[in-house]
């Protein structure tokens, strides 16, 4: 994407050691400005903990608008457009979310994935779960403990989450658990996730459809960006990840800029 590139571990060594060799943090003003998708850059060895992936869906969602209700998510598809190398990112998802550092949600009929860092979604359950008076902590600590496990009996959501029958029928109303009538099991869920989805294929489709309709089915990014579409309330550099990654669309550096142009299968 044009104007912030997604910030890599590479990209981060490479930082580290051009200021070592100055022996300050002086950064040019273009350094800089890569660096604005953190809120303070001063620490370079803190940043260096933090996995290839964590650091491009920070960037991504700076590219998100605020949306009252939405929460911080992204699609695995996002993290193809920036990170080519689909059974690293398949493989490094895996990983980080048994590490907890992130927690990855599947939608219906489990073609789309979504993905949180666990530290947003620990956020939000203890904000909203207070609303109800249920206590998010044991739920969040208790989801670390369970890691390689997604689906819950109701009788385990009562023994390890410690959850009341009331309790686990106001987190299904309210969409923060999901029922499986076939299997008798719930999973965590997001009470977002459909607004999201909704969003999010709206948004694709009024892009496309502006793609399809030009001539020679591409468009300046710069140009796309400044447009204003009717469904794209997501931000449209935002769904530009999505579909960059699941192969809509591609991205073409050019003398003017990235070319956004339909991909040949969808013309």
């Amino acid at each position: 994407m044009s104007k912030r590139k997604p910030l890599t571990l590479a990209s981060l060594r490479k930082k580290k050691s051009k200021t070592q060799q100055q022996g300050h943090l002086c950064r040019s003003s273009e350094e800089c400005e890569d660096d604005a998708d953190f809120d303070d850059f001063k620490d370079d060895l803190n940043v260096m903990k933090i996995s290839e992936i964590e650091c491009n869906i920070q960037c991504i969602l700076k590219s998100m608008n605020s949306i009252p209700g939405m929460c911080p998510i992204v699609t695995r598809s996002m993290m193809y457009s920036v990170m080519p190398n689909r059974s690293i990112v398949d493989s490094e998802l895996i990983t980080l979310g048994e590490m907890c550092k992130l927690k990855l949600f599947s939608f219906r009929s489990k073609t789309l994935d979504y993905i949180m860092l666990f530290t947003d979604y620990s956020a939000f359950l203890n904000e909203k779960l207070r609303e109800f008076g249920i206590p998010a902590d044991r739920i969040v600590s208790t989801l670390k403990q369970c890691k390689h496990v997604m689906f819950f009996k109701k009788t385990e959501l009562k023994t390890r989450f410690c959850l009341s029958d009331d309790s686990i029928s106001i987190l299904t109303e309210q969409r923060f658990l999901s029922f499986n009538p076939v299997d008798m099991k719930y999973e965590f869920a997001l009470p977002c996730a459909g607004n999201f989805i909704e969003l999010l294929g709206k948004g694709r489709l009024d892009i496309l459809n502006h793609l399809k309709n030009k001539h020679s089915n591409e468009v300046l990014e710069s140009e796309l960006i400044s447009m204003k579409f009717r469904h794209c309330s997501l931000g449209i550099r935002f769904i530009l990840y999505d579909l960059i990654g699941s192969g809509h669309v591609q991205s073409i550096r050019c003398g003017m800029g990235n070319l956004i142009r339909l991909h040949s299968q969808h013309y």
